[in-house]
């Protein structure tokens, strides 16, 4: 879900952004952002993981990246807004992206690990294609910036209850991630 809305957000915001009455010299401007707070976000995630766990990233990390997509749909008329929601979108969506590779990598067994993380890969490359055809749709039927915004935040919000369920699953499994982790570092919460 993650990885859709942050191409969403490259893709189509100048479109959006446009149509709230922007120019499109500033709207280059703002889509810079996305990268940039991707690129902490990510860079970041693995460090935020090792010390707190993968569930408690992640959560937080798909909430507030659907926040800020919502924000981005109502500050779409100032700049500044705008980048700095841009910003934080991918900064968001960047820790959780990151972590769900990770969660991926530590959920599956050995010998069908490469499977687990390709799958779930792809899964967030179909979603790559499938973000931007939804606000395509919504932007010929004659929706408004803040209105696309909010559907495209649902997605971030799905992540987010997928990640309350892995730890409740974990929690009744009882699936011991220690070994999984080198010494010393933090493992999913029980």
């Amino acid at each position: 879900m993650g990885l859709g809305i942050l191409t969403l957000v490259t893709l189509w915001t100048p479109a959006l952004l446009r149509l709230s009455g922007m120019p499109g010299t500033d709207t280059a401007f703002v889509v810079a952002f996305n990268g940039l707070g991707a690129v902490i976000g990510q860079s970041s995630a693995g460090r935020l993981i090792q010390r707190f766990g993968i569930l408690p990233v992640l959560l937080p990390g798909f909430l507030l990246g659907a926040a800020a997509t919502v924000g981005l749909g109502f500050a779409a008329s100032s700049v500044a807004l705008a980048a700095t929601f841009v910003g934080l979108v991918g900064l968001f969506l960047g820790f959780g992206t990151a972590g769900a590779i990770a969660l991926a990598a530590i959920i599956y067994p050995t010998p069908i690990r490469s499977t687990g993380v390709g799958w779930g890969m792809a899964m967030g490359r179909f979603d790559q294609i499938v973000a931007p055809f939804i606000a395509g749709a919504l932007l010929g039927a004659g929706w408004t910036a803040d209105r696309i915004m909010l559907v495209i935040a649902g997605g971030g919000l799905i992540a987010a209850v997928f990640v309350m369920l892995f730890r409740a699953w974990f929690a009744r499994q009882k699936v011991g991630m220690q070994a999984t982790w080198p010494s010393g570092t933090a493992s999913l919460p029980a």
